[in-house]
């Protein structure tokens, strides 16, 4: 039984609830099997299906694991190596917790976004209403006069004109095409595997949201791999597969097959470009446990710190921008429309009477 198969991706507010569900199971020492079979039977919708599931398969036998490797849908593939990173360092609860951490950001990332473009959106809506009744009912007028009193025709009123003529068709199609792909992006954004895709979020505000918040789960799962005393080699390796950053996981996964046969590394060296200038240091030289241990979760404190203050940002200064930005310039635009065939029309009457 693959318990994807009720859905093609989990919700990312599901996978956080789930997460959390989860570590509070095994904090309280209940088995995963029943206390996520509990738990299916008391949530609705997918996310209930999903926890019965993987509480049936567990109470087959079946390792965590092993129930999560053969869903290749409704799971992320960063969720997977989490749960795997926590299990191998026998700590799952933390590292179930540095996940849901950034799917909260994420989540409230997006509730930011749509909420900061419901004033814009009136914005250009009134705008566009103006620009609609200028094609239909003002550009002829102009258009008419500007033939009457200049003996020629204006090209851009022309064009306005023709617009209007259409309108039946073009009118009410522009908004709802662009209703449609904010509903798109609303809903693809609020999948799980937003949180190892950046395409869906690709403003500066939010880019550097997700960096910070996939290099503090770096740190984290790092940190509690150094913790337990797992080789650093293979801490390493499953923290980069955690962290959900395609770069990280590449060189996380070159730099610990390094480590792995015994090669000496620099902060120079070119396999380490990837991650920050202290992380690769830390990499580098590595350290008494102890000490790895703390700088390791002091980075990670650090990165969480800058993702809040990268959501912050996004949630007081993201409206003001797509206001000026949207707003002014379709007004600016309306603006053109109108004026420049009227000050053409002024220069020709002033050349005809001198």
């Amino acid at each position: 039984m693959n318990v994807g198969n009720h859905s093609e991706s989990i919700a990312m507010d599901d996978l956080v609830a789930l997460n959390e569900e989860m570590a509070a199971l095994v904090r309280a020492g209940v088995p995963l099997d029943a206390g996520l079979a509990d738990l299916g039977r008391d949530l609705p919708g997918n996310l209930g299906r999903l926890a019965d599931q993987i509480g049936e398969r567990l109470a087959q036998g079946e390792s965590l694991p092993q129930v999560l490797q053969d869903d290749r849908r409704s799971l992320p593939l960063v969720w997977r190596a989490v749960v795997e990173s926590g299990l191998r360092a026998g700590d799952l609860p933390a590292a179930l917790e540095s996940m849901a951490v950034t799917g909260r950001h994420i989540a409230d990332l997006r509730r930011a976004v749509i909420l900061s473009l419901i004033y814009p959106i009136i914005v250009v809506l009134a705008a566009y209403g103006c620009f609609v009744f200028m094609t239909v009912y003002q550009a002829p007028v102009l258009s008419a006069a500007f033939h009457d009193l200049a003996g020629r025709d204006e090209r851009f009123l022309g064009l306005l004109v023709w617009l209007g003529a259409h309108a039946d068709w073009w009118a009410a199609l522009v908004p709802l095409i662009g209703m449609l792909c904010l509903a798109a992006w609303w809903i693809r954004s609020s999948r799980a595997h937003t949180i190892s895709n950046s395409r869906l979020m690709r403003w500066p505000a939010s880019l550097d949201l997700l960096r910070n918040c996939r290099l503090a789960t770096f740190a984290e799962i790092l940190a509690l791999m150094v913790n337990r005393q797992v080789p650093f080699h293979e801490g390493l390796e499953l923290a980069s597969q955690a962290c959900g950053d395609r770069r990280l996981r590449e060189a996380g996964a070159t730099v610990a097959s390094r480590l792995r046969r015994g090669e000496p590394l620099s902060t120079s060296d070119a396999d380490l470009v990837a991650f920050p200038p202290l992380l690769g240091w830390l990499i580098a030289y590595g350290g008494q446990t102890e000490v790895l241990h703390k700088m390791l979760r002091e980075m990670a404190e650090r990165y969480r710190n800058q993702a809040r203050r990268a959501a912050n940002w996004t949630v007081i200064y993201l409206p003001m921008i797509i206001t000026v930005a949207v707003g002014g310039t379709v007004t600016l635009l309306q603006a053109f429309a109108l004026f420049i065939p009227m000050t053409q029309l002024f220069l020709d009457i002033a050349r005809q009477f001198p």
